[in-house]
């Protein structure tokens, strides 16, 4: 649920879960849990707008723009630290999905009320020293204003921007409770994702609201409607459940009953009133969270997800809600409100054809479990293996990431990451420990001689090509691997050696090369196999020039825009690109239609050289992740 008037406050790391919770004594000794960091940066008040993230860069705290600042977390005295861990776990799923933004505070009330009231007073005095404009009498809770205490009673979750004219600290609420539903339910989860895609929506509206409920408010009209439910109660719920879905140990078709059930619910109630969907309010006796998340499951089945949250939701602030809609949906409104009703006239099962299945079951022949294979152990294990270089027998090492806890039942893909020369495999352990530990895939960490790859002209002689299809060959021993669906993605000189596995091996389904394109010595044959490929490149880069020409080592480098053709054209795609600039002066071009469904994509990140930040387009893992999971 979304509100206007409701507030939250704790700590946790979105993308690497090293958070540690305390106990606090306050002046009347009760007891509010909250959480510290290792190192980690929370948000100190408006006239904080700079944060300095883990890996020493510095980055600017601006609305709607994704960056490294953690969310603050309080919980009521009685709320125990399983839950507290188990929300900011769904609620690191869900930043590292679409993007972390900020700054958050989130509340976590249990049944006690006077656990509440405390968490309401500790509220309080945190906004009045973190505002000056904060005022006791209307901000905090009183006899007329409940912040926290009612939902001790009700229950349920919600989310309050304060993007207000009459403050100076910005910041988004999420409160979630003990009950409807509570967290020793499973329907949990997916609520902490549904209000954090609230903080999604509500990061792409710069527009403040006055102290007036009364006055037409421009963040309303961007959310759909003041009071109207439809778009951003269905938008938040459908992608929290098709998020929930994917995840580890949800049962398969987990989506295709929810959906299910919301259609059985609502379509009848619906039908049988006159109101057009995005007239529906709150307090409408229709299932409006379930029509209208049906109706954004008919969006995203016309126009595609990308079209949703990265064209509508780019677009929203600048161009408001109809002309993005119409912009993005090639449709008014209006036209598509009732395209959707007449979809709705078929039978309950015609409909639920655009549902997409979620079956997680292990059907990849190339996973195969017995009692003969190597277990993986969870967390990072060295493995050692011995390679001939220049005659010798040199003793080289990779490492396995697994996740913590390891299902069993799953098959999962490979990824392998290979760092830039001078650099070290280990520091990719915290990188991509969150999406590892989600069970995305199981990540590999080889180790370049000499701290490089040889392209040929670097310190190491290695073959590096056999090397690395020897770890994979390696690898075949142990069970719970899916060996069809391996990957690589490679920064810098690993970023060459990504772009040589590419032409030279067959290992490997597709690559993602940041910061390197393709030499003149490197470049695809008749021979060469067709992955799908990813660069990401920076624009203003003096190591591998993005126009082309002389770079890093003697490398005679392709520009940007020719290596990504070079492989649009080996892999027979649509030569018609399509190039998209994105919301910083970023372009990406798009290659389709390729050999086996695959495609090219190309990233010419604005203002950027041999570095790309970890937010750009919201979280570049994630964005590398979704490209090659997609293979």
């Amino acid at each position: 649920m979304e509100t206007e008037n409701e507030v939250i406050v704790g700590c946790t790391d979105p993308t690497a879960n090293n958070f540690n919770i305390d106990a606090t004594q306050d002046n009347d000794n009760t007891l509010m849990t909250m959480c510290t960091y290792d190192g980690i940066p929370i948000p100190d008040g408006p006239d904080d707008d700079e944060v300095e993230c883990p890996n020493g860069s510095i980055e600017s705290i601006e609305w709607g723009k994704p960056s490294c600042l953690m969310p603050q977390v309080f919980a009521a005295s009685d709320v125990s630290e399983d839950t507290i861990r188990m929300t900011l776990d769904w609620y690191g799923i869900a930043a590292r999905e679409w993007g972390n933004y900020g700054p958050v505070e989130i509340y976590i009330v249990g049944e006690s009320l006077e656990a509440a009231k405390t968490l309401e007073d500790e509220y309080c005095e945190r906004h009045k020293a973190l505002d000056s404009k904060w005022k006791e009498e209307w901000d905090c809770a009183n006899e007329n204003y409940q912040i926290f205490t009612h939902y001790v009673d009700e229950g349920g979750a919600a989310v309050s921007t304060f993007m207000r004219s009459y403050l100076d600290y910005d910041f988004s609420m999420v409160i979630l409770s003990a009950k409807h539903p509570g967290p020793h339910e499973d329907d949990y989860k997916p609520v902490v994702l549904h209000e954090y895609f609230h903080i999604y929506q509500h990061a792409h509206i710069n527009d403040k609201c006055g102290s007036d409920s009364r006055e037409v408010c421009e963040r309303d009209a961007k959310m759909g409607g003041k009071n109207k439910p439809w778009f951003a109660e269905g938008g938040a719920e459908y992608m929290a459940q098709s998020l929930y879905s994917k995840q580890p140990g949800v049962r398969d078709n987990y989506f295709q009953e929810v959906m299910r059930w919301k259609l059985e619910g609502s379509l009848e109630g619906y039908k049988d009133q006159d109101l057009r969907l995005d007239q529906l309010s709150y307090d409408s006796e229709v299932g409006v969270y379930d029509i209208g998340s049906w109706f954004i499951a008919y969006l995203i089945h016309n126009e595609g997800e990308s079209a949703f949250l990265d064209g509508f939701y780019d677009d929203l602030n600048e161009l408001g809600f109809d002309t993005s809609f119409e912009k993005n949906f090639n449709k008014t409104r209006s036209a598509y409100l009732e395209q959707f009703d007449i979809f709705l006239n078929q039978t309950i099962d015609e409909i639920m054809t655009i549902i997409p299945e979620n079956s997680q079951s292990v059907t990849n022949s190339s996973c195969v479990n017995n009692e003969t294979q190597s277990q993986l152990n969870p967390g990072v294990t060295e493995v050692n293996l011995t390679q001939e270089i220049d005659g010798e027998q040199v003793v080289r090492r990779f490492l396995i990431h697994s996740p913590e806890n390891i299902d069993s039942s799953q098959c999962y893909p490979l990824l392998f990451v290979l760092h830039g020369n001078g650099g070290e495999p280990d520091g990719f352990v915290n990188q991509y420990r969150g999406l590892v530990n989600e069970g995305r895939f199981v990540a590999v960490y080889p180790a370049g001689v000499e701290n490089s790859w040889n392209l040929g002209r670097e310190a190491s002689t290695a073959n590096d090509t056999e090397f690395l299809e020897s770890v994979a060959d390696e690898l075949q021993s142990y069970g719970n691997l899916d060996h069809e669906r391996r990957y690589v993605v490679g920064f810098s000189n690993g970023a060459g050696l990504a772009q040589t596995l590419g032409n030279g091996s067959d290992y490997f389904r597709a690559f993602v090369a940041v910061v390197t394109s393709l030499t003149t010595e490197n470049i695809p044959t008749e021979q060469s196999h067709n992955p799908s490929v990813m660069q990401i490149l920076g624009a203003d880069d003096d190591l591998v020039p993005y126009e082309g020409g002389e770079g890093v080592g003697g490398h005679v480098f392709l520009s940007g825009d020719e290596s990504a053709r070079v492989w649009a054209e080996h892999n027979s795609c649509n030569m018609t690109a399509e190039n998209t600039t994105l919301g910083d002066g970023s372009i990406r071009t798009l290659y389709t239609n390729c050999i086996d469904g695959g495609e090219v994509v190309n990233y010419k990140v604005a203002q950027t050289g041999h570095f790309i930040p970890g937010n750009f387009e919201g979280d570049l893992n994630l964005l590398i992740w979704d490209f090659l999971s997609r293979h």
